[in-house]
């Protein structure tokens, strides 16, 4: 039996019927199939001892001690965890919806084409509610019902400056989220709730810093 999750992203271990434990086989909520991190930082090759202008001229020491760094990720999104109101007392923790068959079970809206106010993630039309007293079909992920994948790169530009043998100073700039891409997150996977299929939350703009740091 894998674990499952009640928010569609953790991993609480809640079942719906535990004298049927098969119907809990499933993704993970935290299952991520697909990610791509990359991580590197490169001093440019400028000033004394590098590469180019390798001089004693003022202008060799403007443009040398430059370091660009940055971290970009790629990953898909986690898989969404779809229920409804529990109305079985029962003492179960979650009661899913049952699933209509032949139904598209998202909307296939992409994430840059999504109006948060308008479209939906999740079709209402692939999921009704159990009759009562009765447990739902629907398992507790799907590998096609997924939060959006993850896009966003992060870079910094560093220029360290050494003043004397003991002391220096470091000017930066960090862009976080630089392209400004927008991933909205927290969708509403409760079937009995008009906002079902909808997001709660979107990720942070685009995020600029500028620094000064003194090094003795």
């Amino acid at each position: 039996m894998r674990r499952i999750g009640f928010s569609g992203h953790t991993t609480s271990n809640i079942l719906q019927d535990n004298f049927n434990r098969q119907l809990e086989w499933s993704l993970l909520p935290s299952d991520i199939p697909h990610a791509l991190v990359v991580n590197y930082s490169y001093d440019l090759p400028f000033g004394p001892g590098k590469r180019f202008l390798n001089t004693k001229h003022w202008s060799s020491r403007a443009v040398s001690g430059w370091t660009v760094a940055g971290i970009q990720r790629y990953m898909a999104g986690q898989p969404l965890s779809i229920l409804v109101n529990n109305t079985l007392p029962l003492f179960n923790r979650v009661l899913r919806p049952n699933v209509i068959a032949g139904v598209d079970r998202t909307t296939g809206i992409s994430n840059g084409d999504f109006e948060p106010g308008r479209d939906r993630l999740i079709s209402n039309a692939a999921f009704a509610f159990p009759a009562p007293f009765t447990f739902g079909s629907a398992a507790p992920t799907y590998n096609d019902v997924r939060f959006f994948p993850v896009l966003q790169e992060d870079f910094s530009l560093i220029k360290n400056t050494r003043l004397t043998e003991r002391v220096s100073f470091d000017l930066f700039g960090q862009f976080i989220n630089a392209f400004n891409r927008h991933r909205f997150s927290n969708f509403n996977t409760n079937l009995s709730d008009p906002q079902f299929g909808r997001p709660a939350a979107t990720n942070n703009g685009r995020i600029i810093t500028v620094g000064l740091r003194l090094r003795y």
